[in-house]
């Protein structure tokens, strides 16, 4: 995890303000841009609250609109003509690429607005990539075959294969020798069908692909599916 600058953070719209005359008064941005996040990634930014009352605010709850947002400190109190900034984490896992919206919750003691809502904007960039997402053969296959698989990063990336599976003992990878690095050009592998005694019915299986992130050293896998309907 990584904090964002604030100073890259655009907070977009006019600001929300809840006035009652001498009270807590809760003024927080209608709406905040993260900008770009990779897929898969971890971040953590801040939501700054400010009190525009004459009495102290007290933030008394922050929640996210779905499992990915997780807020980092729920509550805490900000004087008179104050402003805090509350931390917050974002996750991209299992999102796909391109323009979310989200919605961040606070809840406080001032009379007028005792919740407001702010709007979450980012873009997640693209991952890994497999070209083909799949192989589908609907016509008769003789064995042996070859097929050609590539293995895509964003431009950004920096990752490198480590192992593959597949789980049908038909199905044959060959890959470069591991560990490979795997680039934005690509990483070219053959997918091979190769005989097998006594094999009957189509042949439906998934081949494995580990690789590691080496940005933020994490582990990451590309499940290619593969579908045959008749071999021979």
């Amino acid at each position: 995890m990584k904090w964002h600058n604030l100073l890259n953070i655009a907070l977009l719209a006019t600001m929300l303000t809840c006035a009652n005359s001498d009270a807590p008064r809760m003024a927080v941005s209608s709406r905040m841009s993260l900008g770009e996040v990779g897929a898969g990634q971890s971040i953590e930014f801040a939501l700054p609250v400010r009190n525009e009352g004459k009495a102290p605010l007290r933030v008394a709850d922050i929640s996210g609109s779905c499992g990915c947002i997780v807020p980092l400190q729920t509550r805490g109190e900000i004087a008179p003509h104050a402003e805090r900034n509350f931390p917050l984490a974002l996750s991209t896992k299992d999102q796909k690429p391109g323009t979310h919206r989200q919605r961040i919750t606070l809840h406080g003691n001032d009379p007028a607005c005792l919740s407001t809502t702010v709007e979450l904007l980012y873009f997640v960039r693209p991952g890994l990539t497999l070209e083909p997402e799949a192989i589908r053969v609907f016509q008769p296959v003789t064995l042996p075959a070859k097929y050609e698989v590539r293995l895509v990063a964003p431009a950004e990336g920096q990752y490198e294969l480590i192992h593959v599976t597949a789980d049908v003992p038909l199905v044959e990878v060959h890959t470069p020798s591991l560990p490979a690095a795997c680039r934005k050009e690509g990483l070219l592998m053959s997918i091979g069908l190769k005989p097998v005694k006594n094999w009957v019915g189509p042949v439906d299986a998934r081949v494995s692909f580990t690789l590691n992130n080496l940005s933020n050293h994490t582990t990451e896998t590309m499940v290619l599916p593969l579908y045959f309907l008749r071999i021979s």
